[in-house]
């Protein structure tokens, strides 16, 4: 195999151009690190406010909720750990919430709902400070979408749970 070398004007205008890109990357650090920081603690108020809405049905034994870390690689905001929530009901029916990171185009962060062969989205908006359900379409064109709270959690649940 045949190398070609470069000579040390193209390395130095390479390294230039790679400092450049360094030092701007650099003094984005922080406020990367900020949102990141955001984010999973915004995932974790949302599964805090999940499991309290369900406590009464793990407590009956109906179902049992799990966390588990998974590590999410984002462009700016490197590797980082977040936990995903598993809801296993008592026929080992599932629902698994898994974030997929906060830049989602379209959103500020976005929790896959992954049941049987269906997924939903659970889109984030920090300036409305609320959570979007919205279904993904095969076709590419754009799905509904409507609040996350308590009551359409309860609706969804309540089809999920008819399909047992």
């Amino acid at each position: 195999m045949k190398y070609i070398t470069a000579n040390n004007e193209d390395i130095n205008l390479l390294k230039d151009l790679l400092r450049e890109k360094k030092e701007k990357m650099d003094q984005r650090l922080p406020e990367w690190e900020k949102q990141r920081d955001e984010w999973i603690d915004r995932v974790k108020e949302l599964y805090e406010e999940i499991h309290a809405w369900l406590k009464p049905l793990e407590d009956d034994g109906y179902l049992k909720i799990t966390y588990t870390d998974i590590s999410i690689s984002e462009e700016q905001i490197g590797l980082y750990s977040v936990q995903k929530m598993l809801i296993t009901f008592f026929n080992n029916r599932k629902i698994e919430l898994e974030p997929v990171g906060l830049h989602v185009i379209g959103s500020d962060g976005r929790i896959d709902m992954k049941f049987a062969s269906h997924t939903m989205m659970l889109i984030g908006s920090v300036t409305e400070g609320k959570w979007m359900f919205a279904e993904r379409r095969e076709d590419g064109k754009k799905g509904t979408s409507w609040n996350f709270d308590q009551d359409s959690l309860k609706s969804f649940l309540k089809d999920f749970i008819e399909e047992f």
